[in-house]
């Protein structure tokens, strides 16, 4: 079995690929940054991507905003790509996102329900995923939780909230603490990849946790780890119903995996990363 990750050099591309070396995997990795490792390949364009049984594509734009501001050409060439790549390889594994479903339900989102795009990005995903489950011969779309870890980007809620704990803030800036989402450790993910490479099952599948956190929770979970407790949470909105935790159960079933480390371990870990 060959293994290509595109989009190696990224935030989940980067452990899966890792994950998949050091279980003996024959993986190479690509990516159109500069990089300096011996199993990651620079490419100019998708067409001189290496052969393989299965390619694990995450070499899409996480960007909702920007995704968002191009608008319809975005979706255009996604399509083109995912269309190409589907009929290349002899398994694709598309990394979708949890950004395809709603905002607001308080039931778990299932991986069977009908959706429909509500703005470009979800749009793009949704194309995409469509594409893969018609054209590629063993397809599996995986919808990602919220996923934190080491190398994550500096953007997201976790690492604002961490930056700002592990500073002393004495005011915790946030755009809201309302909003719940299921936050999964980006080796639980990684580890999922590889299950789904080992696997002939097809489909969609949720990789999360089925635990939904909200914001202020996240807070709560920091302040206890940090002992930070000197602060004032400062928001700029209230965002009410709010939430996105996904139903893991068929990924449990089929996949015989589940998610090990809870979020208070992940945002330790990350914690004690940031303190060395």
């Amino acid at each position: 079995m060959k293994v290509v990750v595109s989009g190696a050099s990224g935030f989940l591309g980067s452990h899966t690929l890792d994950l998949l070396l050091a279980k003996g995997i024959d993986a190479l990795g690509t990516s159109r940054a500069t990089n300096s490792s011996q199993y990651i390949k620079k490419i100019k364009s998708f067409s001189n991507m290496p052969d393989a049984d299965i390619l694990i594509h995450f070499a899409e734009s996480n960007n909702r905003f920007e995704v968002n501001a191009i608008g319809n050409q975005y979706v255009t060439d996604v399509q083109d790509r995912i269309s190409f790549l589907s009929k290349k390889y002899p398994r694709m594994i598309y990394v979708s996102s949890v950004a395809v479903y709603p905002e607001g339900a308080s039931s778990l989102r299932s991986p069977s329900e009908k959706l429909t795009p509500f703005d470009t990005y979800s749009e793009a995903k949704l194309a995409a995923e469509r594409i893969v489950l018609d054209s590629n011969k063993n397809p599996i779309v995986a919808r990602i939780g919220n996923a934190y870890g080491p190398r994550m980007s500096e953007l997201n809620v976790i690492s604002s909230v961490l930056r700002q704990f592990i500073s002393k803030k004495s005011k915790i800036e946030l755009v809201s603490t309302d909003p719940v989402r299921d936050y999964i450790w980006c080796e639980d993910i990684a580890n999922a990849f590889l299950k789904m490479c080992e696997s002939e099952s097809n489909g969609i599948f949720n990789v999360a946790t089925g635990v939904g956190y909200s914001v202020l929770e996240v807070c709560q979970i920091v302040e206890k780890i940090t002992g930070h407790t000197d602060y004032d949470i400062v928001t700029q909105k209230r965002i009410p119903n709010s939430s996105i935790v996904l139903d893991i159960s068929k990924t449990i079933e089929q996949l015989k995996w589940e998610p090990l480390i809870t979020l208070e371990q992940g945002l330790s870990n990350l914690i004690k990363e940031k303190a060395n």
